[in-house]
């Protein structure tokens, strides 16, 4: 859906992510959808030849764009930028991928196991260190950890990568996808930990549907998570 815009939003991130490292800034990406990572993944690999993703996200989005039920971009970046699906994809897209290699990549908090078996979408579980969402409950800082040594053990810079639909709905309901989930305390605990070390190239925080927060308690919420996630 929309391939000329997606494709220009990706080029348009990619100069952006690339002219804050050229700066010496940090960049924090925010976005009201997923495949802006996409082009700050293709930043990475210009900038340092190789750069591995801390993806924390309640599902893999991993779908074939061809069998994605939306048809959103958002179902399919991470499979995308791990270069499982090219061929069908418009030839500006194609030819940038490989963004990110399976073995550099941590996968945390996806619940969509069910839905993906349902309709036959093969699972990133054996292609990437992976923990679901379920498998996180009481483990989140020995995960977060294992997750993190993971990816810096096979890249020397990272992407950091929060989709917001992690939370439980009780935590952040302005999200279009309601379920159960991580709680900011578990999401600021994998994020203060990604950010604190030196191999974090740049975070991006994505997903909120301003019409679910109608007294914008969600938006107050997400500003306290990152400015408390910055300082800590």
């Amino acid at each position: 859906m929309a391939e000329e815009s997606l494709v220009s939003m990706i080029s348009s991130v990619d100069r952006a992510v690339g002219a804050a490292w050229a700066r010496r800034r940090f960049p924090l990406l925010l976005g009201g959808d997923c495949p802006v990572l996409i082009g700050a993944l293709a930043a990475g690999r210009a900038a340092f030849g190789d750069i591995g993703l801390l993806f924390v996200d309640g599902h893999e989005d991993a779908w074939p764009p061809k069998t994605s039920p939306t048809g959103e971009a958002a179902d399919s970046e991470l499979g995308l930028s791990l270069a499982f699906t090219k061929p069908t994809l418009p030839r500006e897209l194609a030819a940038i991928l490989l963004l990110v290699r399976p073995e550099a990549t941590s996968v945390l908090g996806p619940r969509d196991a069910d839905e993906l078996l349902q309709f036959g979408v093969p699972s990133l579980r054996d292609s990437v260190w992976f923990r679901s969402g379920e498998e996180l409950t009481g483990q989140i800082e020995r995960d977060s950890a294992q997750g993190l040594d993971h990816v810096v053990a096979a890249a020397g810079h990272f992407w950091l990568h929060v989709d917001l639909d992690v939370l439980s709905t009780d935590a952040m309901s302005a999200v279009d996808y309601p379920q159960a989930g991580l709680s900011w305390g578990d999401l600021s605990e994998v994020t203060a930990r990604a950010l604190a070390h030196p191999a974090c190239a740049g975070w991006s925080v994505v997903i909120y549907n301003p019409d679910l927060d109608a007294d914008r308690s969600g938006a107050h919420a997400i500003v306290r998570y990152i400015d408390e996630s910055i300082r800590a």
